[in-house]
């Protein structure tokens, strides 16, 4: 497949300014599939690189979905998974890339690991006030401030910002025991890629994961899949590496797909959404979930929809180019609308349920996004 460009919102996180906190309101995302390992990645450049790393070296952490504040689903699952895979007498050590504000290392450290955490962030520094019990590194992945080994390495929500996961993960391997593991998750792309959802594509990630990719991925840098799962609510995928490698991980025929052909669902589903919101005026629709719809309502020139989420960080706040803050459930059905539309995958249902059985909205249409699959 040809490298292919599409203008799209750069989104760092919510802000508290319409004018994106001083950064770009849109950028070209230039994207391309590699045949070899199965998955949808995107083409860096110059700009770009520049521009990310700054938002990183400033703290962004997407709103802390992984942290235990605003629901914490994401960071809870993430702990059980690696209490699951690891075991004290077994795995002493731990190394975390990408600590952000150390929720995970404070966990694990109160267990008895011995924590080391790494972050180029200034969110750190939160851990860094709170405890002396964790070592706590200032820098990018891989550091020349790391020199010994560790029995296990963790971090999620990184190598998908990662442009080169090959290279990634093989200097992960160079920093482990022999009989090390590296534990790690990232956004679940298989619901967004069968259906066609342009909204996984971001500037802040470089790589669309599927299991099937993290299997290839595996077997080209010889390390054992344990484990591959689906995760928190099917939002994420959990992998545990090992170094027990033997020859080839097997991937199941459930798992293959022909993935190849997103581009067209994209445009095919974009097509169909077009439809029902032109039916309407934008300031009677509500966008459930808004993050999930910014690319869509920005490629579609559909700005002034009103945006709805529960996710405490992100009220009151804006998304770069959509024109409106950020409402509440309360705002909602203080003010009904003529229709909402639902956009997460992963909690789309729970929301419908809570919308259906409102009666202030009673007389909304409310549509999941999976109508327009």
């Amino acid at each position: 497949m040809e490298l292919q460009t599409i203008q799209l919102p750069f989104f760092f996180g919510a802000q508290p300014n319409e004018f994106n906190s001083g950064k770009p309101q849109i950028m070209p995302f230039i994207y391309g599939y590699d045949s070899k390992l199965k998955l949808f990645y995107q083409e860096s450049y110059l700009e770009l690189n520049n521009l990310l790393k700054s938002v990183y070296e400033e703290g962004s952490m997407l709103n802390g979905e992984m942290d235990f504040s605003d629901g914490g689903h994401q960071g809870r699952a993430a702990l059980d998974f690696i209490l699951k895979n690891i075991k004290l007498s077994e795995h002493k050590s731990i190394l975390e890339i990408g600590c952000g504000n150390g929720f995970l290392l404070k966990e694990l450290n109160k267990l008895g690991y011995y924590c080391v955490g790494l972050e180029p962030g200034p969110q750190v520094e939160e851990l860094r006030s709170e405890t002396n019990q964790i070592e706590i590194i200032s820098d990018f992945f891989p550091s020349n401030q790391i020199s010994q080994k560790f029995d296990v390495i963790i971090h999620y929500n990184v190598i998908e910002h990662i442009s080169n996961p090959m290279e990634f993960m093989l200097e992960q391997k160079k920093c482990l025991n022999q009989d090390g593991k590296i534990i790690f998750g990232m956004p679940n792309c298989e619901p967004n890629l069968k259906n066609g959802d342009v909204s996984i594509f971001m500037h802040e990630h470089f790589n669309y994961f599927t299991r099937e990719s993290l299997i290839l991925l595996a077997d080209s840098i010889g390390m054992q899949v344990e484990t591959i799962v689906p995760a928190a609510n099917d939002g994420m995928i959990f992998c545990c590496f090992s170094n027990k490698y033997n020859n080839q991980n097997k991937i199941e025929q459930n798992l293959k797909d022909n993935w190849h052909e997103f581009p067209t669902k994209i445009k095919n589903s974009l097509e169909r959404l077009n439809i029902e919101i032109a039916k309407y005026q934008e300031s009677d629709i509500a966008i459930y979930s808004p993050k999930r719809a910014l690319n869509a309502l920005s490629i579609l020139d559909k700005l002034n929809c009103r945006l709805i989420d529960d996710t405490p960080s992100l009220y009151n706040n804006y998304l770069p180019s959509l024109k409106n803050r950020i409402e509440n459930f309360g705002d909602l059905i203080k003010s009904p609308p003529k229709i909402v539309i639902i956009f997460s995958r992963t909690f789309g249902k729970e929301i419908l349920l809570k919308c259906t059985n409102r009666v202030e909205l009673a007389n909304t249409i409310i549509l999941n996004i999976e109508k327009f699959d």
